[in-house]
């Protein structure tokens, strides 16, 4: 088995319907470890609250994390790293402001 990921090779995960306007990923899973590759872009809005926890790393670009409570938005940038918890009370999503692409990983939790 492998030990690393070669993201530049791998395609971008194809959707189903209509794709997400700012939004694309790619997805690596191994012996139920998942590791995912996502880009948040310009034009890119979620109506719902994410309420799953991550671990995630910054590889690229600048966007604010928002959480619900509407009392913490978090400007993320290349290098920063970051749990985020699972649940409502760190219910929270991405908005990137116009002219702005961020690259991360998540890193998800079987």
């Amino acid at each position: 088995m492998d030990v690393m990921i070669d993201w530049e090779n791998m395609p971008w995960d194809e959707v189903e319907g209509e794709p997400q306007k700012g939004f694309r990923s790619k997805t690596c899973v191994r012996d139920g470890q998942e590791v995912d590759l996502i880009e948040f872009a310009e034009g890119y809005v979620r109506d719902s609250w994410c309420t799953q926890g991550h671990l995630l790393h910054v590889l690229a670009g600048e966007s604010t994390l928002r959480f619900r409570d509407g009392g913490r938005a978090i400007r993320l940038r290349p290098g920063d790293t970051g749990i985020i918890l699972a649940g409502e009370a760190d219910a929270h999503r991405m908005e990137p402001a116009a002219g702005e692409c961020i690259r991360v990983l998540l890193f998800e939790q079987p």
